[in-house]
C-alpha cells in the first residue's frame, strides 16, 4: 500500500510540472489548459480551455481523450465563443462508462476561418 502511495505522489508531481505545456502543430493556440487537474470523476469533473489568437477566429474545436495506450476514448465538440472554446469531461468514454483513475491524455483540434489547423495537448489524472 505505501508503495502505491508513494508511486501515486511521484505521478502527481510529475504531473503538476508538465500539465500546462502545450505541444503545438500550429502558432495560434495561445493556451491550452484543464482544471481541476486531477479531479474525482466520481462527483466531479475537469474543464478543458483552449485559447487561440482573435484573427482570424475559431471555426471548430474537437477534443479527444485518449488511454496511455493511445486508444482514443472520447471525441468531444467543444463550446466556441470569440476566441476561446471549453468543454467538460467527466472521466467517462464514449459510451458514456466510467473510467478508472489513471492518467489520460488530452489532444485540442482547432481550425480557424482560413481553413489552418492547430493542435496541442495535455495530460489529465483522474484520481
Amino acid at each position: 500500500m505505501k508503495h502505491i502511495r508513494y508511486s501515486l505522489l511521484i505521478l502527481l508531481l510529475f504531473l503538476a510540472l508538465f500539465t500546462n505545456s502545450c505541444s503545438k502543430d500550429g502558432d495560434f493556440i495561445e493556451e491550452f489548459v484543464n482544471y481541476p487537474n486531477p479531479f474525482n470523476a466520481s462527483n466531479e469533473y475537469t474543464t478543458y480551455h483552449v485559447k487561440v489568437d482573435p484573427n482570424p477566429g475559431m471555426t471548430s474545436a474537437v477534443l479527444k481523450i485518449f488511454s496511455s495506450s493511445g486508444n482514443l476514448l472520447a471525441d468531444i465538440d467543444m463550446v466556441i465563443t470569440l476566441d476561446t472554446a471549453l468543454a467538460n469531461w467527466h472521466g467517462v468514454d464514449k459510451n458514456g462508462n466510467k473510467l478508472p483513475n489513471s492518467v489520460y491524455y488530452a489532444e485540442i483540434t482547432v481550425e480557424n476561418s482560413e481553413g489552418n489547423i492547430a493542435r496541442a495537448s495535455t495530460k489529465t489524472l483522474i484520481e
